[in-house]
């Protein structure tokens, strides 16, 4: 049994402090540091770049697609917009969207003057931001269509694609 003169307590030598301090105040640093890279990244604007355009049968809306290179685990990145009477609006957006199993994208359709439906085989994340629209003397509605698969499309990106058609051999 110890008695009470022989415990002697030990404390931490200045060193040891200071290597503490110093060990927290680097892993703070670094912590502030990917926060602030992840915020500039996440607001870096993307290039992008309209893939297709499709007029409404009557003639009085125009849906037009965009593509962008996708952050993280999205590949391509698409917007949907619609324009009619000289306001464009945002109308849709899809993540990893893919037509079949090698070729990205999304397919613009017209069922009639009122409805511009979206289809696309999957999507890792696919959003109607605003369902109706006003277009002339109507609205259109925007309809996502999951499911479809177009054999027709070529491998690749839909900008990927339009860049082949324009420059062959590239």
């Amino acid at each position: 049994m110890y008695s009470v003169t022989e415990c002697v307590v030990k404390r931490p030598s200045s060193f040891y402090r200071l290597s503490v301090v110093l060990t927290g105040l680097g892993l703070l640093a670094a912590l502030v540091l990917a926060v602030l890279i992840r915020e500039q990244y996440r607001h870096e604007p993307l290039a992008r770049n309209e893939v297709a355009r499709l007029e409404s049968p009557d003639g009085k809306a125009t849906a037009l697609l965009y593509e962008a290179e996708g952050k993280g685990s999205a590949s391509f990145l698409y917007d949907v917009l619609l324009r009619s009477g000289g306001q464009t609006e945002l109308v849709a957006h899809l993540a990893g969207a893919m037509r079949n199993d090698r070729a990205y994208g999304v397919d613009l359709r017209w069922s009639g003057n009122s409805e511009l439906d979206l289809v696309y085989l999957q999507a890792q994340s696919a959003q109607v931001l605003v369902n109706h629209v006003s277009a002339g003397t109507g609205k259109v509605n925007v309809v996502l269509k999951p499911g479809v698969q177009d054999e027709t499309a070529p491998p690749g990106s839909m900008l990927f694609h339009l860049q082949e058609l324009r420059e062959p051999g590239m």
